[in-house]
């Protein structure tokens, strides 16, 4: 049974565990409100080894805990959005009150607004309160309370139920949003979901393979076989760090490639998502060399190992000095702590990237990487922005993007000035 630990305002817990009580046979709920959500991170502390999962009543208590400390399991947040923005707006009508002027804060303005167009009102007087991380119920009671003096017709709605006690204690119409059980439910199976998918990892095994890049042009400078060993002794004493540090078992093959074997639970934490990137990034600032990283996980060594040496051959071709991850799915992250990562499929079992592979004539690598561009930067792209994420030259990018339009999977809506000097970049809208 996975244990889900719901930290938050009281009110919404309350009704995060009525809910939860659907589910019964798959998951406890134990409840954690507070007094004050600055209190949130000690009390986080206190439990976190009691639950499998933590759930965040809302985006704020989240913000706090994550900008306070690295939490070791899982965590999601009830998001104040869809059915709940509706069921708000519905109360606001049913009150008999103008819904011309209406304050919103820490809920996306984008999707307010697409909201109200879908409803057909209009969203000229609607004013948005967005921000992240912690902040006062009452300079966010104050952002209501200054539109509310300077036009009494605004209704002011608010996700955080001691900001609604001071709107209405200010004599302001104020709604507070709350959640539906249909996105309880939803967020619950998300939970549970990611609380089994983790406890599965915990048990598989992970190998992480570890290739100095170019070794041997590396060392031809050097003067003498003494120098060789020398920085090699220096290499072995930093993986010899890092693989202490992942609890894993070192073994050698030739002399420019490691393996280290470990289990994916103590691979995973968010604290050996930093080590990975510090040893990588220490063998290049210490002893000017680089090595590219490839990380599998599996069922067997066999399928770990199998799954490492793919994510080795993608940092291999990506340049090197970079890692991969390939999970079971054969799904596939990398390069990690870049800014062209991507997570993405390997295989073509999904039958819309294979019919887009058979429609383009383009790989089924290529086809998840351009799924998994738009799901990171949106529809409208450049041959730059492609070539960057697919990892190949502009004059290749340019040649699939040709593809694609020929396809009617992508259309030009427009330049991009990026200088005044050399031509503008087109740029394209994707539709995959």
């Amino acid at each position: 049974m996975i244990t889900i630990g719901v930290f938050g305002a009281k009110d919404s817990i309350g009704a995060i565990y009525d809910v939860g009580q659907e589910f019964s046979e798959e998951a406890k709920l134990l409840c954690y409100p507070y007094e004050k959500k600055e209190d949130t991170p000690d009390m986080v502390k206190s439990n976190i080894q009691k639950v499998d999962v933590v759930l965040y009543s809302g985006r704020v208590p989240f913000n706090i805990v994550s900008n306070s400390m690295k939490v070791e399991k899982p965590s999601l947040y009830m998001p104040h959005n869809g059915t709940c923005i509706y069921r708000t707006l519905w109360d606001i009508k049913e009150a008999g009150l103008s819904m011309e002027y209406i304050s919103f804060d820490t809920i996306n303005e984008n999707e307010i607004r697409e909201i109200f167009k879908e409803l057909g009102l209009s969203d000229d007087n609607i004013r948005v309160f967005e921000y992240d991380g912690d902040i006062d119920y009452e300079k966010l009671a104050q952002f209501h309370i200054d539109l509310w003096e300077k036009n009494n017709n605004y209704v002011a709605v608010t996700c955080l139920y001691k900001t609604y006690e001071i709107l209405t204690a200010h004599g302001i119409s104020a709604f507070r949003v709350k959640l539906t059980k249909s996105l309880i439910r939803q967020v619950i199976e998300s939970a549970i979901s990611k609380a089994t998918n983790t406890m599965l990892k915990a048990n598989q095994i992970a190998i992480v393979i570890i290739d100095i890049d170019r070794f041997k042009e590396r060392i031809k400078g050097y003067a003498s076989e003494y120098e060789i060993q020398r920085l090699k002794l220096k290499f072995n004493e930093k993986l010899i760090d890092f693989a202490e540090k992942i609890q894993g078992s070192i073994f050698t093959f030739g002399s420019d490639e490691y393996m280290i074997f470990t289990t994916g639970g103590v691979l995973e934490g968010a604290k050996n998502e930093v080590l990975r990137k510090n040893f990588i990034v220490s063998i290049e600032e210490d002893l000017n060399l680089s090595v590219s990283m490839g990380i599998g996980y599996g069922k067997s060594a066999y399928e770990a190992e199998n799954n490492g040496r793919i994510g080795l051959h993608h940092a291999k071709e990506a340049g090197g000095n970079c890692a991969f991850v390939v999970d079971v799915t054969k799904r596939i992250r990398g390069p990690l702590d870049k800014a062209e990562m991507l997570d993405y499929e390997l295989n073509s079992s999904s039958t819309d990237i294979a019919s887009l592979c058979s429609l383009t004539g383009l790989s089924a690598k290529n086809i998840s990487k351009i799924i998994s561009m738009i799901e990171k930067t949106g529809t409208v792209v450049s041959s730059k922005d492609l070539a960057f994420y697919l990892n190949m030259t502009e004059r290749s990018a340019r040649r699939i993007m040709t593809v694609l339009i020929e396809k009617d999977l992508a259309r030009s809506v427009g330049e991009e000035n990026i200088s005044s000097k050399g031509r503008p970049r087109i740029l394209y809208e994707l539709n995959i």
